[in-house]
């Protein structure tokens, strides 16, 4: 038998049993035991054959004209396409990029209890508490140590012991294809290519969202073909998408999933307002100020005023393309995460999961939400609360123009982004996105109230309001918690009882060992209600986990572990407060405008500023130690040569200078001295900078930074700047750190400076004309992607000239580089999570000194055209040095 005629019986036996397995729909079966067999053997037979990867990834996507969205429908497809497939598959799908082979050798038991755990869920119809499992996994020549387990709510995670769902994290500082915590998934389990397209787009309107690619997985020598790799919620996705390392947390749990139809439906099991899941929790949770900003929207999530804890912009986006799509599954609490913005101390989405568009029709009263089980209950069908609070808010209305616009524009290559993603998947019917244009079109004929039609179930929440009854004794039953209990620092619990009738607290265990009798009555809650029962006791300080609640509910008795412990007297001082009138030297000049006058003043306290400051020449402003200045808005403070603006210490310290933008008014400093600013660090702000630049335009001109004692003399985050003339002296740490922005600095001097002088992270610049010298560690620190161009720079006396790492490109002309401790010029990888080698480019620059050239292996560094050859370099130990520290 020849080649070609191995490889056709090859293709042909793959898609006999998907055909048989169809053909079975067909058969008479009228007993739900027939039902359930003819699905094991369906899904069994084509995750099996899928593994065999024959250049589609789902029978549906065989033929995906909607008409054809039948089983029928789907065998026709398959018939039709099964030349083409034999054709390919004999060709290798030469079309298709290259994708590496990822194999996971799992030990007999371990592989066992995986098994174990999946039979658990077939049985209980959604899977919990699945076991951690040790595993190996080698990748590209490397080995991997890692943990992993059987992941996936509902079935199509786990219908088959072909192709699993699985949670995966990596031990250590290690990471494939740039995931150190990832999920595997069948295309089909990711509604293959419409969630790739949905999130890519998302990312480009600036939210966050989950990352695809795509990998060949091989478990103990068996192929599971083709899967798909999602990035894990992590700090590191939070970096390579701008943002500073911050909580993550899910509102809402799956628990209600595990009752019946006729379970009670009051039940607040898994209320999005009450349940709250921060990741890494036990990480987290060791700095007091991840726990503040845990404990401030588990608290803010509860008042029905609470626009201030949202990033509206951000939801509105989300909201408006998922209606575009007309799906609203990426927004279900079940698939969205929410990251608390340090900068702004607001939530923004994180969206993962979308599955098919759909035409919005005239008759449409909601945008689906996807197809669920039918014996589950309505309570869970609701989306997030978030998305029905910002569609009745005066700012919704107000910027949705504008960010309908940000959509649109984003879709204008959608079919080009739905051709990338299906090149992985030849065979798959070209998707044409017409319907997206359709319904753009659609939705921008409309007001922007319509779009607040896609909160589906805002009438079946009107219906769980009314109590009509309390639960019955089988019911009662069912019930696996009865309170929600949040313990804090001074000892208090607020109590939520998660039913409309009374439980009795019976008691509290402290460490497994000591009981605390109690047995306090809980009233039940009140439709539309989440005010808490009171109770005080003497555990004070932090008991995360340490305390164990005993319940009572009609005879059945229940024991849980309260979880982490909150905090009190939480501040945000970002939040909107009465500019107070009596302050001389600050005048309101017209609605939101403020000015700040010439003279000498003494300031004592924090000055919030919501609207646009100008501050007039000659001011001098003298802070004490825990003063500072807030603009959320823009800032005008512009100097002469003879007549400067002042801010400084009327003491040793001061807090410093926060100016939060819209992007969109510029920002100018000009001849202005900024002295000894220590960071500014109030209540929930935690800030690095002693001044500070966050989605701003900013000029500064003729500015001096003198003995800061922040971490950043000036920190630029988000924002385009230009910065000319600038003088910083004295710092204890870095002097400029520019975090995903872009700019141009000119004739500017960095002189005793106790950190990094320039430290670039996601960001583009332009550089010419400076000086720097006397600097502990790097003259220039470039990282996380940067893109950074320097002409005519003067350095000497410094730990290292130039350093490029983590996918950075750095190049520097017509400059000169002396008295160096380290080396002049070094290319790197620190995280090893960034795409891309490291580069540096020196043209025309003069280097003195000995070993002036350092290169990692995989980096590049060329000087005058020539490539200067790799070396051993321990990052760890670069790292560790007193010398250099960022």
């Amino acid at each position: 038998m020849n080649k070609n005629m191995k490889k056709n019986l090859f293709v042909y036996a793959a898609i006999l049993p998907i055909f048989v397995a169809c053909m079975a729909y067909f058969l008479p079966m009228d007993k739900q035991f027939l039902k359930d067999l003819y699905r094991n053997f369906y899904n069994s037979n084509h995750d099996s054959a899928m593994s065999l990867d024959l250049g589609f990834s789902h029978l549906r996507n065989v033929s995906l004209d909607e008409s054809n969205w039948t089983v029928w429908g789907n065998i026709s497809g398959l018939l039709l396409k099964t030349p083409k497939i034999i054709f390919e598959k004999f060709r290798g799908f030469p079309s298709r990029p290259t994708i590496n082979t990822l194999h996971i050798a799992i030990k007999f038991r371990s592989y066992q209890q995986l098994l174990n755990d999946r039979e658990q869920a077939m049985e209980k119809g959604i899977l919990q508490n699945p076991k951690k499992l040790k595993a190996k996994i080698f990748f590209n020549g490397k080995q991997y140590k890692t943990e992993l387990r059987l992941k996936g709510d509902k079935s199509e995670h786990w219908r088959s012991e072909h192709r699993m769902s699985l949670r995966v994290a990596l031990k250590g500082n290690k990471n494939i294809l740039g995931f150190k915590k990832f999920s595997l998934h069948k295309m089909e389990a990711r509604q293959f290519p419409f969630d790739h397209v949905f999130q890519s787009t998302i990312r480009r309107l600036g939210n966050l969202s989950s990352v695809h690619k795509y990998v060949r997985v091989v478990i103990n020598g068996v192929s599971w073909g083709i899967m798909n790799i999602e990035e894990h919620m992590s700090k590191e996705l939070l970096e390579k998408q701008g943002r500073k390392d911050s909580i993550i947390m899910k509102f809402g749990n799956e628990k209600i999933w595990t009752l019946g139809q006729r379970s009670y439906p009051h039940y607040r099991l898994s209320d999005s307002k009450l349940n709250i899941k921060l990741y890494s929790q036990n990480k987290y949770l060791k700095n007091r100020i991840f726990r503040e900003w845990f404990t401030y929207v588990s608290e803010k999530r509860l008042n029905k005023e609470n626009d201030e804890l949202y990033s509206f912009d951000h939801y509105a986006m989300a909201l408006i393309l998922a209606k575009v799509w007309n799906n609203t599954h990426t927004l279900k609490p079940s698939n969205a995460r929410h990251y608390f913005n340090p900068y702004l101390l607001k939530l923004e989405p994180i969206t993962a999961d979308q599955g098919h568009y759909a035409l919005i029709r005239e008759d449409d009263k909601t945008a689906k939400t996807q197809d669920e089980p039918s014996q589950f209950n309505p309570i869970k069908f609701i989306i997030e609360d978030i998305y029905q609070h910002i569609t009745e808010t005066d700012k919704y209305k107000k910027n949705f123009n504008a960010n309908f616009l940000s959509v649109v524009n984003a879709l204008k290559n959608i079919e080009d982004e739905f051709s990338i993603a299906q090149i992985y998947f030849p065979i798959n019917k070209k998707i044409i996105p017409d319907i997206l244009s359709v319904n753009k079109r659609i939705l921008s004929e409309t007001s922007d109230s319509a779009i607040s039609k896609i909160i589906p179930e805002a009438k079946e929440i009107d219906k769980l309001q009314i109590i009509n009854r309390l639960p019955t004794d089988l019911q009662a039953k069912e019930f696996s918690q009865h309170l929600l209990i949040r313990h804090y620092e001074d000892g208090e619990l607020k109590i939520f009882n998660l039913l409309p009738d009374t439980v009795n607290l019976k008691s509290l265990i402290l460490d497994e060992t000591t009981e605390l009798n109690l047995d306090v009555a809980v009233p039940g809650f009140l439709p539309g209600n989440y005010k808490p029962f009171i109770y005080q006791t003497k555990l004070r300080g932090i008991y995360d986990n340490r305390i164990i609640s005993k319940t009572e509910y009609k005879g059945n008795d229940l024991s849980l572990a309260i979880g982490p412990t909150f905090l009190k007297g939480l501040r945000n001082p970002l939040l909107p407060t009465k500019v107070k009138n009596n302050r001389e030297y600050l005048k309101e000049t017209d609605e939101n405008v403020w000015l700040i006058r010439s003279g000498i003043w003494n300031i004592d306290e924090p000055i919030v500023i919501h609207g646009d400051l100008t501050i007039e020449k000659g001011a001098e402003l003298y802070f004490t130690q825990d003063s500072y200045l807030i603009v959320i808005g823009s800032i005008q403070a512009k100097g002469t040569l003879d007549s400067k603006i002042v801010f400084a210490p009327q003491n040793k310290s001061w807090k410093g200078i926060y100016v939060i933008g819209d992007g969109d008014k510029s920002s100018e400093l000009k001849n202005v001295i900024v002295k000894s600013t220590s960071g500014l660090k109030h209540g929930m702000l935690n800030l690095s900078g002693g001044v500070t630049f966050y989605h701003a335009n900013v000029e500064i001109e003729g500015a001096h930074f003198e003995k800061t004692l922040a971490e950043d003399a000036l920190n630029i985050v988000k924002s385009n700047f230009s910065l000319n003339d600038i003088r910083f002296h004295g710092t204890s740490s870095d002097a400029l750190d520019s975090d995903f922005s872009s700019g141009k600095i000119v004739n500017s001097v960095f002189n005793d400076i106790g950190g990094d002088a320039l430290d670039f992270s996601g960001s583009r610049c332009t550089i010419k004309n400076v000086e720097i010298f006397n600097v502990q560690d790097k003259a220039f620190s470039v990282g996380e992607v940067s893109t950074i161009t320097i002409e005519k720079a003067q350095i000497n006396k410094i730990g290292i000239g130039i350093a490029s790492k983590d996918g950075s490109s750095a190049t520097i002309s017509n400059s000169k580089i002396e008295n160096y401790t380290l080396h002049a010029a070094m290319t790197y990888n620190k995280k090893g999570f960034y795409e891309g080698q490291p580069r540096i480019e020196l043209y025309e620059t003069e280097v003195d000194g000995d070993h002036p050239f350092a290169k990692q292996e995989q980096t590049s560094l060329l000087v005058n055209g020539v490539e200067f050859p790799a070396g051993n370099i321990d990052v760890q130990a670069l790292y560790q040095s007193e010398k250099i520290q960022n």
